[in-house]
């Protein structure tokens, strides 16, 4: 008699075949990733890493959200003005007006050093709200928190929630800002 058509030899494929599922399903559910497929993970926030590990007063709390929403708004602020001069840059691509492009490149540039200036004189206010012992944890954080700042950054640029697409399609329309006498 066939193995297959003996019914005997059916239980056994379809044993072996059960087996093998379920070693399969516990094989891919104990070295699952730490999220869905696909999708990169992101360190913690850096605020959420600042307030773990330096253990904030209640105090420190408030200066510390009072200083983080501040530098939020000006950040927010001096990107919107680098996406425009970069938008204008590229949309001069039309025209090939080198000086215009060479312009709206200073502009970008100038304006991303004030960006990354004031990120530092963010940081350095931040730990003038810390005490002598945060101050040696911070010291040794700070490299950590801004590859945190930056890899959610560039998270957002490249990935930038629906209602920021339909910003940015109004802004498409919108004149670069006016050039500052130098």
């Amino acid at each position: 008699m066939d193995f297959v058509k003996n019914k005997y030899g059916l239980y056994i494929i379809i044993g072996v075949l059960v087996i093998v599922n379920i070693l399969t399903i516990g094989f891919l559910w104990l070295n699952r990733p730490n999220g869905p497929a696909g999708v990169t993970l992101l360190p913690p926030p850096p605020r959420l890493l600042l307030e773990d590990e330096l253990s904030f007063s209640p105090d420190q709390v408030k200066k510390f959200e009072a200083l983080r929403e501040e530098h939020r708004n000006n950040v927010q602020k001096l990107g919107e003005e680098i996406r425009i001069y970069k938008d204008s840059l590229f949309d001069n691509v039309k025209t090939g007006d080198d000086a215009k492009a060479k312009i709206y490149a200073s502009e970008i540039t100038e304006k991303q050093s004030a960006l990354e200036l004031m990120t530092y004189e963010h940081f350095k206010a931040l730990r003038g709200i810390c005490d002598d012992k945060q101050k040696t944890k911070f010291d040794s954080l700070i490299k950590d928190i801004v590859r945190s700042m930056e890899q959610q950054r560039n998270h957002l640029q490249n990935n930038p929630p629906p209602e920021d697409r339909q910003r940015r399609l109004q802004r498409d329309d919108q004149p670069p800002p006016q050039q500052r006498d130098k």
